[in-house]
């Protein structure tokens, strides 16, 4: 017989998820987010004994959603159209938690559980953006080396982990809405779009201005 869902445990991490978001993790106590759930801070500490405990929940609701996503590029490869439509997927899932990746260093500095799990995250995201990048090599559309591809690969990797971090330094706001996601995916785009042939090329760049 499966466990019910614990509806207290998940109104805590929902409103948990927002605060951080809005605020930013290290502003958030838990006694304020008990306070919005509307509970006491001990039935909090029952569910969550440590803030530690409620961040680590977090990450791992992030980390399943990613590997989630990643899983859906097909060992074949998209095709360009699909390609774009799986960072735009990618970026809607950053976006949800962005206070992990906003403030990802200072986590990382202070949660040791969420560095593992970003370390394997970020070689997963190498292994499938390297996959489909090869396949776009191999359908005409991408005119680039191994070389260029293994950078490639990185640049993409650190535009989906780093982004919303430097959009908060560029723009000195927490208020960070979807038109930032969307300049997110802009940049994976203006990375690619040198290393295609024509008429891929020229089609992207013109899809490009959707995002900027």
């Amino acid at each position: 017989m499966s466990k019910k869902p614990n509806k207290t445990r998940q109104r805590i991490l929902e409103t948990s998820l927002e605060l951080f978001n809005l605020l930013s993790e290290p502003a958030v106590t838990t006694n304020a987010i008990a306070d919005e759930v509307d509970i006491s801070p001990g039935n909090l500490h029952y569910h969550f004994p440590r803030k530690a405990n409620l961040i680590d929940a977090l990450f791992a609701e992030f980390s399943e959603k990613i590997h989630e996503t990643l899983d859906l590029a097909p060992k074949g490869g998209f095709d360009l159209e699909g390609f774009w439509w799986f960072q735009h997927l990618l970026f809607e899932v950053v976006g949800q938690y962005r206070f992990i990746v906003r403030d990802i260093n200072s986590l990382m500095g202070r949660y040791p559980e969420i560095e593992k799990g970003m370390d394997k995250l970020m070689q997963r995201e190498r292994v499938v953006a390297a996959e489909l990048l090869l396949s776009l090599r191999e359908q005409g559309i991408l005119d680039a080396s191994d070389q260029q591809i293994s950078t490639l690969v990185e640049s993409i990797v650190i535009t989906l982990t780093y982004w919303l971090s430097f959009q908060r330094q560029n723009s000195k706001t927490l208020d960070l809405e979807n038109e930032d996601i969307a300049k997110g995916v802009y940049q994976l785009i203006s990375l690619v779009a040198p290393w295609m042939r024509e008429p891929e090329r020229s089609q992207t760049l013109k899809h490009a201005e959707l995002y900027r």
